[in-house]
C-alpha cells in the first residue's frame, strides 16, 4: 500500500520543517496540518512560500477535522500536549504509521496509559531520534559490532534535559542494549529556564552503564557560549571522535596499530531532508530507521525517572512531571 495521506500535528519551529520535507516528496499527496495558533501557521507558510509542489495542502485547527484514515502522522507538539494528542488521534482516527517527537511524555504514568492504547491499535510507531538515519553512524555501528564501548558527550549549553535523550538513544543504538542504569549525582543542583517558555533545563553530567559494561557520560556545561556537543567513543582497537557541526560534520578515527588518524566528513542533514527520507522509506519499505516506540519507551522512562529522582533528592522538588520537552 502506497502512501497517499500525511498529517502533521503542530506547525511550529520543528513541525514546519517536517512540512517542508513532506512537500519535497515527488508523488502527489494529501497533506493535512493541524495547528491551533495562527502565528505558527503564518510562519510555516512563510517557510514553504518559495517551494514548488503538487500536493493538496490543508490547514486545520483541530484533530477532529483530519480524514478518518491517514497513512502517516507526524506529531511535532510540545511534550505537555503530546499524551492527549496521541490519545485522541489513536482513538478517533485510523493511522498506519505514527512518528512522535521526543521527549515523548512528561509523566511516567503517561507511558503506561499510551502503551495500552497502542496495543489496541494497528499503528506502527517510531520516535524521531534521527541520528539513526545517518549513514555514517550506521557505518560506525557495523564497525563496533559486539565490542564494548565507552562513550562521552560534552559541550556548552546544548540542553542536557531536552536533548540528552538523543545521545542516550545513540548509545543504545551502538550497543543494541537498553538495559542500563543512570546516575545523576554529578548534575548541577539548579534548574535553568529552557528556550521554550514553561520548560526547564539541567546542566552538569549524567553517567550510565549497561549490563554488558558499556559506559556513557553526557555533559552540558552551563558556563560559556553555546556549542554543539562533541562525541568520543572508545572501543577495543578503534576510537572515534565526532564534531557535529551542521550541515557538514567531522569525524576522526584512530586504530590501535595506526599512528595517524583517518579524517572523515559526513552530513548532519536538516530535519526537512530527514523527513523526506523517512517518507520515502515508509513508502518503499513499510518501515524506517528511527527508534521504535517500545525501545524508546525504555530509555525515556529511565531518563525521566532519573531526573525526577534528582529533583526530589537534590532540589527538594517533589513532582510527577519532568519539565523537559
Amino acid at each position: 500500500m502506497k502512501i497517499n495521506k500525511i498529517a502533521i500535528i503542530g506547525a511550529g519551529r520543528l513541525g514546519s520543517r517536517h512540512l517542508e520535507g513532506v512537500l519535497k516528496y515527488k508523488k502527489k499527496l494529501l497533506v493535512q496540518v493541524v495547528e491551533p495558533f495562527q502565528s505558527s501557521v503564518d510562519q510555516a507558510k512563510k517557510i514553504i512560500a518559495s517551494m514548488v509542489y503538487n500536493h493538496d495542502l490543508q490547514f486545520y485547527t483541530e484533530i477532529e477535522s483530519l480524514d478518518s484514515e491517514i497513512d502517516v502522522v507526524i506529531v511535532a507538539s510540545n511534550s505537555k500536549e503530546r499524551k492527549e494528542i496521541v490519545k485522541k488521534l489513536l482513538t478517533q482516527k485510523k493511522v498506519r504509521y505514527l512518528i512522535l517527537e521526543k521527549v515523548l511524555f512528561q509523566k511516567l504514568d503517561d507511558y503506561k496509559d499510551i502503551e495500552q492504547i497502542i496495543t489496541q491499535s494497528e499503528t506502527e510507531i517510531w520516535v524521531n531520534h534521527s541520528r539513526r538515519q545517518n549513514n555514517y553512524y550506521q557505518e560506525v555501528k557495523k564497525s563496533i559490532g559486539n565490542r564494548k564501548i565507552s562513550m562521552g558527550v560534552w559541550g556548552n549549553n546544548w540542553g542536557l534535559g531536552c536533548n540528552g535523550l538523543h545521545f542516550l538513544d545513540l548509545f543504545t543504538y551502538f550497543t543494541s542494549n537498553t538495559n542500563l542504569v543512570l546516575q545523576t549525582d554529578k548534575l548541577d543542583t539548579v534548574l535553568h529556564s529552557a528556550k521554550r517558555e514553561g520548560y526547564n533545563e539541567f546542566s552538569g553530567t549524567i553517567v550510565g552503564r549497561d549490563d554488558k559494561n558499556n559506559f556513557i557520560s553526557i555533559t552540558s556545561h552551563q558556563n560559556g557560549n553555546p556549542s554543539p556537543a562533541c562525541i568520543v567513543i572508545y572501543t577495543e582497537g578503534k576510537n572515534y571522535f565526532f564534531m557535529e557541526n551542521s550541515p557538514l560534520a567531522k569525524a576522526f578515527e584512530t586504530t590501535k596499530n595506526s599512528k595517524g588518524t583517518i579524517d572523515r566528513e559526513y552530513n548532519m542533514d536538516f530535519q526537512s531532508t530527514l523527513t523526506l527520507s523517512l517518507i520515502e522509506d515508509l513508502n518503499r519499505r513499510g518501515t524506517c530507521d528511527l527508534t521504535t516506540f517500545s525501545e524508546a519507551k525504555s530509555t525515556h522512562e529511565l531518563f525521566l525517572a532519573s531526573l525526577l529522582h534528582f529533583m526530589k533528592e537534590k532540589l527538594l522538588i517533589e513532582t510527577d512531571t519532568c519539565p523537559i520537552t
